[in-house]
């Protein structure tokens, strides 16, 4: 981006000569604008307080100034002006990409955002609920079988359901809120972090931008691990052997090295995306890359299926080449409690929703406001339905055998499995390595933000070492604790439980403190019930990840041994 090119630094907040909302459309239109987050004047994204940027704009009846501002949302601002170059819905795939989140993030975060929406043209319900669609779906999405393995196929998609129904809530909430907020201070709000700064004050919103911040760290740990197992697998690493020396030693060996000198240094890489527009132009890959995963392993589990026998259990144990089912608990128990499992269940179910940061931008951008509770049902309704389909498909393929990661159990296999897996496993790297620069940006834009002097500028020398110091820490810490799903329960159980779930509530109930909505009503019952789920989420699922966790870690020390 040419330093000549008009910039606009965007932010969450409007201005302190706060437009009417009279004067002032719910899609206001704006010039074209080139953004980049990664200027000096960018303020902290993760805490939301960015100096805000708007041209006023006066017409021969004195019509009032506009603020231009766009606010970072799930601690990034993917915020970029789409001119329009190609077909609408590439727009929306570069505008929406996650983020998760996963991330989303996931998912994943997984908690990212979804503002690089062409400004010239408003979106329209379709256009958001494929932006929210992609936005929760991620890589993730092949430890699904597994964890249906663990805990039964009878609670599974209970505490999915429970999960997916507590986030669909409090994205009402959220939506709601913010219709609140705007009509009591005249404002338009278009980040997580300006609703929760008017809401709840400006130290709510700079906490709230903390724990976002750290789980988008979170975030990009569980990437590089699934990475660091990915490549392990394809180079067939982990059955290699050598006399006198465990499989489980050489594996740790292997993953050593790929960590350090394949994976570190692809994230190093990384760091060297500054710009928001090469961040969007690069994640859009992730998304397709996404759906050939979900596509190999659907097929391939559903092939499995025809070809494995189920288990006759009138036979003794231990079953060997067939497929067996438990309603109830799983066959593997983590020290033998079962209630073990069922808290990191609920925890990792509950990170594969991650993303209702995204709701205020989304909501922002919409053409028409009032849909946004539609483009939340849809959104939250069609994920489930996906999610449940890839656990159930592939707990039907695999049984109790399921593989952590179900992509890498295919090479495992039947000898036909190996193209599906080695297609899926390709695609898989490619997601990870084109979601991760979303993440690491959002993280190192949140950093220059908080920093001033040197650090704050992208292209000094000590900005870049921060920045590899920062991923080298992360990379140690895969080191330390290699395990994909135990670290994406703690991350759901320590920090997304408060950005999705408590933030939510206490956003909404602060915004309409009073009126009306305030007084006892039947839906408070509900919103009781989704604290109820909270402390499920933060104690059980805690308790479990992080029992889970140590259960690895003495796993992996007695292998060293």
């Amino acid at each position: 981006m040419s330093s000549a090119s008009a910039k606009k630094p965007l932010t969450g907040e409007p201005s302190p000569e706060e437009v009417e909302l009279g004067s002032v459309s719910q899609n206001p239109p704006a010039a074209s604008v080139d953004v980049d987050l990664t200027e000096s004047n960018t303020a902290a994204i993760g805490v939301g307080m960015a100096p805000v940027g708007s041209t006023a704009s006066s017409s021969s009846s004195g019509a009032a100034s506009r603020s231009n501002s766009e606010g970072s949302d799930r601690g990034v601002g993917l915020t970029a002006t789409l001119r329009r170059k190609g077909s609408r819905m590439s727009a929306v795939l570069q505008a929406s990409f996650p983020l998760s989140q996963l991330a989303n993030s996931s998912n994943t975060a997984q908690l990212g955002s979804i503002q690089s929406m062409d400004l010239d043209e408003p979106v329209t319900t379709a256009e958001a609920v494929t932006a929210l669609i992609i936005t929760l779906v991620d890589c993730s999405v092949v430890l699904l079988p597994r964890m249906m393995a663990n805990v039964g196929y009878v609670p599974a998609p209970i505490w999915m359901l429970a999960a997916g129904f507590a986030t669909f809530e409090c994205g009402l909430l959220i939506a709601e809120a913010c219709d609140h907020v705007e009509r009591r201070h005249n404002i338009v709000i278009n980040s997580y972090e300006a609703l929760a700064k008017q809401a709840l004050g400006p130290i709510s919103a700079v906490l709230l931008g903390i724990i976002k911040n750290l789980a988008l760290m979170g975030f990009v740990v569980v990437y590089m691990q699934l990475a660091v197992e990915t490549i392990v697998n394809l180079a067939k690493g982990e059955k290699t052997t050598r006399f006198g020396e465990s499989e489980g030693l050489i594996r740790q060996a292997i993953q050593t090295k790929v960590r350090f000198f394949m994976v570190l240094p692809a994230f190093l890489a990384i760091a060297f995306v500054r710009s928001v527009k090469q961040v969007a132009r690069i994640a859009v890959f992730s998304s397709f890359a996404v759906a050939v995963v979900v596509g190999s392993v659907v097929v391939a589990c559903i092939w499995r299926s025809m070809l494995i026998p189920v288990c006759d259990t009138s036979m003794p144990l231990p079953w060997f080449n067939c497929r067996d089912y438990t309603a109830w608990a799983g066959r593997f128990i983590t020290l033998g409690k079962p209630w073990v499992e069922q808290g990191q269940a609920i925890a990792f179910f509950f990170f594969l929703y991650a993303g209702l940061s995204t709701v205020p931008t989304l909501r922002a951008r919409l053409q028409d406001k009032s849909k946004m509770p539609k483009v939340l049902r849809i959104s939250f309704g069609l994920t489930t339905v996906l999610f449940l389909s890839i656990m159930c498909v592939g707990y039907w393929g695999w049984g109790n055998l399921a593989h952590e990661n179900t992509l890498l159990g295919l090479s495992e296999a039947i000898p036909m499995f190996p193209l599906l897996g080695l297609c899926g496993k390709e695609c898989l790297l490619v997601s990870i390595f084109c979601a991760s620069p979303v993440y690491t940006h959002c993280i190192f834009s949140s950093m220059e933000g908080a920093c001033s002097g040197k650090a704050a500028d992208p292209a000094s020398r000590l900005n870049t070492f921060l920045r590899f110091v920062l991923l080298s820490i992360l990379v140690c810490i895969t080191h330390i604790v290699p395990f994909v799903v135990q670290v994406s329960g703690l991350i759901s159980s320590v920090f997304i439980v408060f950005t999705d779930l408590l933030f939510p509530l206490l956003i909404y109930y602060s915004s309409v403190s009073s009126l009306p909505e305030a007084r006892f009503s039947p839906r408070m019952l509900l919103h009781a019930a989704l604290l109820v789920f909270a402390s499920m989420v933060l104690v059980m699922g805690f308790h479990g990840s992080w029992s889970s966790l140590q259960y690895q870690l003495k796993s992996k020390s007695f292998e060293e041994r």
